[in-house]
């Protein structure tokens, strides 16, 4: 829907996997959304195989979307140097935590909405069972990790608007 709404004020341009590239242009040729366009960026090679390791695929998912954003930022610069964009935008996978290229083309960007600073309550931890402990302990691992890297912090400072969804995720980001 934000795409959407954002089309109908400017071209807009969607950097996506591939089968939401499919289901955008289908919505956008049904409804006459000219101004729409979807570009496919697939997965990195073997992250299909990497991300059915049970247990383990939390954490590996994040390193599969870390290279997809690199290879998503590879192709929004060519595009970008071929017609350039007014504004880039940054809305899927929203967590405070993970970096996003939006904010490195020298234009206004905005990112968010972004969450991810919610977590289970330590007292409720008992009713997860063991598979959702350890899984609860690896989002926390993961979140420790990619706020320390330099192209989160980069996201953090360089944003020009920046939407949070929860207070939760307010009080985790930097002051200013």
């Amino acid at each position: 829907m934000t795409v959407v709404a954002m089309r109908e004020r400017a071209d807009v341009t969607v950097l996506t996997t591939p089968e939401d590239a499919e289901a955008i242009a289908a919505h956008a040729a049904a409804h006459g959304l000219a101004g729409l366009r979807a570009v496919a960026i697939p997965l990195p090679s073997r992250a299909e195989r990497l991300l059915d390791m049970s247990w383990f695929s939390r954490l590996l998912w994040f390193l599969v979307y870390l290279l997809w954003l690199r290879d998503a930022h590879v192709r929004g610069r060519r595009l970008h140097e071929q017609r350039p964009f007014d504004l880039t935008m940054h809305i899927a996978y929203g967590s405070y935590w993970l970096p996003s290229p939006a904010v490195d083309y020298g234009i206004p960007s905005i990112w968010g909405p972004v969450g991810g600073a919610t977590s289970t309550p330590l007292p409720l931890w008992r009713y997860l069972g063991a598979k959702g402990v350890v899984d609860e302990l690896a989002k926390r691992l993961s979140v420790r990790v990619t706020t320390l890297l330099p192209s989160t912090r980069r996201t953090w400072r360089r944003a020009t608007v920046r939407i949070a969804e929860t207070p939760e995720t307010v009080a985790a980001l930097p002051a200013g």
